[in-house]
């Protein structure tokens, strides 16, 4: 919905940010844990590692949806 209606839908698109924001708030906690816990640098920004994550993720989505095999 969003790849294809984001840019030409401002209702779209403002669900679509809606919803990018709260999954990023929760990774970003989770990064926090984990930096709490010692498994992640806690000088890195958890905001801008959720953001990484989540775009490496929806990245893989994307690349997996037009028919490139798991493998690659």
């Amino acid at each position: 919905m969003a790849l294809e209606l984001g840019a030409s839908d401002p209702e779209v698109q403002r669900l679509a940010n809606a919803c990018f924001s709260v999954v990023a708030r929760a990774v970003a906690e989770c990064v926090r844990a984990a930096q709490r816990n010692g498994d992640i640098d806690p000088d890195a920004d958890p905001d801008d590692l959720a953001y990484l994550l989540l775009t490496i993720i929806r990245g893989i989505h994307v690349v997996g949806a037009y028919g490139h095999s798991p493998s690659a």
